[in-house]
């Protein structure tokens, strides 16, 4: 049993401390959500990285600590900028209804899971790939983490204003469905 504690924790031989992480990311937003009316970006912003990072490990253990540095540094700088993106483009819709506490709750919940596999997605591609596609999987990860929101946004909102200007107008799927 001492033996397979430390292995299964070590990100190099398990999936377990991505796991762990996203599910300690998942509670944060829950936490947040629960002490606060609408919860703020914080669990999606810190948390898909590391647990982007961990898988990274996982594929590629014999990585040296130097681009794991990098990898966290471009983890958490590409996904402030899909978040920040995210943030602009949901202060910009116009829903066709207000939303209820339990359908931000969904919505956080699926943003964060979003932003979590989208990372972790491009991170493990980069990691089985060399040259140039891995690099290419790396900078399509915040990218893939934006557009998943956008698709969120089209499919949902009624109109999207930026800057006094209306960008798409009653364009929402969601509400003609129901």
């Amino acid at each position: 049993m001492a033996d397979t504690l430390p292995q299964a924790l070590d990100p190099r031989a398990s999936a377990l401390p991505a796991v762990l992480v996203f599910l300690a990311g998942l509670g944060a937003l829950l936490v947040d959500a629960t002490t606060h009316t609408r919860p703020g970006p914080v669990a999606y912003l810190l948390f898909p990285t590391p647990v982007a990072v961990l898988s990274y490990l996982r594929v590629r253990p014999e990585v040296d600590r130097r681009r794991l540095v990098v990898l966290v540094v471009w983890g958490y700088a590409g996904t402030t900028a899909a978040g920040l993106l995210a943030i602009l483009l949901a202060i910009a819709t116009r829903l066709p209804r207000p939303y209820e506490a339990w359908e931000f709750l969904l919505l956080d919940v699926g943003v964060f899971c979003w932003f979590a596999l989208a990372l972790t997605a491009a991170f493990v591609t980069a990691g089985r790939t060399r040259g140039a596609r891995s690099t290419a999987a790396l900078l399509a990860g915040p990218v893939a983490q934006f557009g998943g929101f956008l698709v969120l946004v089209l499919l949902t909102a009624e109109d999207i204003v930026l800057f006094g200007l209306p960008v798409i107008v009653e364009f929402a799927v969601a509400p003609r469905l129901l």
